[in-house]
């Protein structure tokens, strides 16, 4: 019972920090959210050419279609 509490104390004073940080460094925030729009925007550039490739195979379909759903998540 005592170890459950003190395992709640460390996980509250562990979610303390990680708020501190990221209110003391807007930058970090801004630079890791500006990565990950980029890397979505890249996701979907390369799902469309995919999905418009009339070659492409249905697994490469699934997987592009897949892809698109992620970014739009």
């Amino acid at each position: 019972m005592i170890g459950a509490i003190i395992k709640a104390i460390l996980a509250a004073l562990s979610v303390f920090k990680q708020e501190r940080e990221i209110y003391n460094k807007p930058e970090m925030v801004k630079a890791a959210t500006a990565t990950a729009i980029q890397t979505a925007k890249d996701r979907l550039s390369t799902a469309e050419a995919t999905l418009s490739d009339p070659n492409a195979t249905a697994a490469e379909h699934a997987e592009s279609l897949r892809q698109v759903r992620l970014a739009h998540s």
